[in-house]
């Protein structure tokens, strides 16, 4: 999504990731490091589901 076409809240979504330094590249340590530090969760924290949520909110696109 280019920031031009974002929501109010999608372009403060995007430009968090960007202060941050965050992109796609850092899914595989930041997944990781959340499977290296478990907390309790109702859901299992897979390597697959946390890649799903990490992608949708770099999109803007989390639901």
């Amino acid at each position: 999504m280019r920031a031009a076409d974002a929501t109010p809240l999608q372009s403060a979504e995007l430009d968090v990731w960007q202060e941050l330094g965050l992109t796609e590249r850092d899914f595989d340590e930041i997944t990781a490091q959340a499977q290296a530090q478990p907390y309790a969760n109702p859901r299992p924290v897979t390597a697959q589901a946390l890649r799903f949520l990490l992608t949708q909110a770099l999109k803007g696109t989390l639901a």
